[in-house]
């Protein structure tokens, strides 16, 4: 049975001076010279072993977990530089992002801009155009009015005329009556 212990830096067990009994002991029991002999191992020898190459063991070990150690340090470090560049570059994307958000904003604003400039070029275009049409349109009736007023003084004009020349012939008829008849 060999005692893993020395692996964890625990202290050995206590020397009993015995092994256990072996297995083969209780199939056999003929041959109890033997047996009696297997029963009392000392443990002396393994223990001065143990003892000779436990310094080695217990220097290797520290050696090793000074290695682990500094491997996990070295592993943290590098976790940790890369959790800060993680953090670096997802800030600098959120940055990224965020200009171009505005820059997008600014656009679409320009181009807001820009349309409702446009729309009220359009609007004032209409405006006037509507005021040269009604301009027009009154012109027409005004002409459409002088003209028809123009027609019915025409026919008032020829009318009293013509009353003027019938009154003046008339006249002259009658003058020419009287005197074709003085």
């Amino acid at each position: 049975m060999t005692d893993n212990r020395d692996d964890l830096d625990l202290p050995p067990l206590p020397n009993t001076g015995r092994v256990k009994k072996d297995h083969r002991d209780d199939d056999n029991d003929d041959n109890d010279d033997y047996h009696e002999e297997k029963k009392m191992v000392p443990l002396q020898p393994l223990k001065a072993i143990r003892q000779s190459s436990a310094p080695k063991k217990d220097e290797a070990i520290r050696k090793e977990m000074a290695m682990k150690i500094e491997v996990m340090k070295k592993l943290s470090e590098r976790e940790i530089r890369l959790a800060e560049f993680k953090a670096n570059k997802e800030r600098e994307i959120a940055k990224l992002r965020e200009e171009r958000e505005i820059h997008t904003r600014i656009k679409m604003e320009s181009i807001q801009r820009i349309r409702k400039e446009k729309e009220k070029r359009r609007l004032k275009t209409l405006r006037k155009i509507s005021e040269k049409e009604r301009r027009a349109n009154d012109v027409l009736r005004q002409r459409e009015r002088l003209a028809h007023e123009g027609r019915s003084h025409a026919v008032e004009i020829r009318d009293k005329l013509t009353r003027v020349l019938e009154r003046s012939l008339r006249k002259k008829s009658a003058q020419s009556e009287d005197l074709n008849s003085q």
